[in-house]
């Protein structure tokens, strides 16, 4: 009876730990999640567990979002909306500005159930202007962006600290007339953009021409790298440390030759061709980056040139060759999807997308609309799987006509 006994109380007491095991267990997934939600923010929905989720959140469970109205001019490249162009009383002046922006970090959390949750966060609004251009530093704790604050002010680079309390801002370009963009941090420190410092207007209309421009990454010794004719635009760097942009080149040819895939060393040596240079299809290869695990393959926006930046998502394959159409695979193709040669409006019916990410081979991140209905186009950030439909695809990020969701970056490191 007394061997019983203890059996009993042996396995009671086995019990009442298991029970307080799976007790602590249970508070520790739910204290993990709550530490994963470092930025908080308001819950904005919930969705299934799917194995393209699983490679979202492995990829990244915060992300830097940028909402902001359609960019474009006359043409593709000229986002610029120069204040001094504004006061001007030139007839051919162009001031393309639409105020209303706001910058955002997008948490992407597992609940431990099946189910994902998503939650948005403002770091930064600016109702008087325009965000735009985010990248995110190789250590995950701080993001560069571009930004016009109101009509007066002229587009400049600034850094905000993801880490302090109140994300602090500190502006690290300036200057009247200049435009400076699209940065993206360096591995060696440094800063890589576009900029319209080099005081040169394309040879067809009176817009300011960008260059490529590389700065300290405290925003001094600005020098110029690039001395093209035209603009080059939308600097990204690729997974070996390339620099990837797009080239637009007026020499013996017309603006519907493909404005191609170009690529240069991160101290601005190496400028040469990545794709497209002797091709006219398609007519502008826009906001193109690397694919991490896919050599020779980039993910790009197959566009116009008198349009604004928007187009179709297609893969630069090229291993199947440097200036065949081969090498362009659309994704998602649908009726409004050709491989039509010199289209100068090329991409611009049907869905429309912009500012893809590339988690892998297969999964992508990008803004994408419906159809466009032009400046106000209410665009969304969308998780898809280019092996299935896009009716598959999630919406992240619902956009409006007043805050469309357009540039998504993940904050890792």
């Amino acid at each position: 009876m007394k061997k019983n006994s203890i059996v009993r109380l042996s396995i009671a007491l086995t019990v009442i730990v298991l029970l307080i095991v799976s007790v602590f267990m249970v508070l520790a997934v739910s204290s993990s999640a709550d530490d994963r939600n470092v930025f908080g923010g308001e819950k904005t929905q919930t969705f299934e567990k799917t194995e393209t989720v699983d490679k979202l959140l492995a990829c990244s469970n915060h992300y830097i979002v940028v909402k902001h109205k359609q960019l474009g001019g006359t043409h593709y490249a000229y986002t610029a909306a120069l204040a001094e162009t504004n006061t001007a009383a030139d007839i051919y002046k162009e001031y393309n500005f639409d105020a209303g922006s706001s910058l955002c970090v997008l948490s992407v959390l597992d609940n431990g159930n099946g189910t994902v949750s998503t939650y948005e966060k403002e770091l930064l609004e600016c109702r008087t202007g325009v965000i735009r251009d985010p990248s995110v530093s190789l250590d995950g704790t701080k993001v560069l962006f571009s930004m016009k604050e109101n009509t007066y002010d002229d587009f400049h680079i600034y850094e905000m600290d993801l880490t302090s309390d109140k994300y602090a801002v500190k502006q690290l370009t300036f200057g009247s007339g200049r435009s400076d963009i699209e940065p993206q941090y360096l591995a060696n420190g440094n800063i890589v953009f576009s900029s319209n410092r080099s005081v040169q207007t394309v040879d067809c209309w009176i817009t300011p021409v960008s260059n490529m421009y590389i700065m300290d990454g405290n925003g001094e010794n600005i020098r110029r790298v690039g001395y093209d004719q035209v603009h080059t635009t939308y600097p990204t760097v690729a997974s070996d440390g390339r620099v990837l942009y797009t080239r637009w080149d007026y020499n013996d040819r017309t603006q519907m030759f493909v404005q191609s895939l170009f690529q240069m060393f991160q101290d601005g040596t190496y400028q040469t061709e990545v794709w497209g240079n002797n091709f006219n299809f398609p007519t502008t290869l826009l906001h193109t980056r690397d694919i991490p695990g896919a050599p020779g393959k980039y993910v790009s926006i197959a566009s116009g040139h008198h349009v604004n930046q928007m187009g179709k998502l297609c893969v630069i394959d090229t291993n199947e060759g440097r200036n065949e159409k081969e090498a362009v695979q659309f994704l998602f193709p649908d009726s409004t999807t050709s491989y039509s040669q010199n289209v100068d409006a090329y991409g611009q019916n049907g869905r429309v997308y912009k500012y893809p990410y590339a988690i892998d081979e297969t999964t992508f991140l990008v803004s994408s609309a419906a159809s466009s209905s032009g400046k106000n186009t209410p665009f969304s950030i969308y998780l898809c799987d280019s092996s299935k439909k896009w009716a598959n695809s999630i919406e992240l990020v619902k956009g409006t006509n007043s805050a469309p969701a357009s540039q998504i970056v993940p904050i890792k490191s």
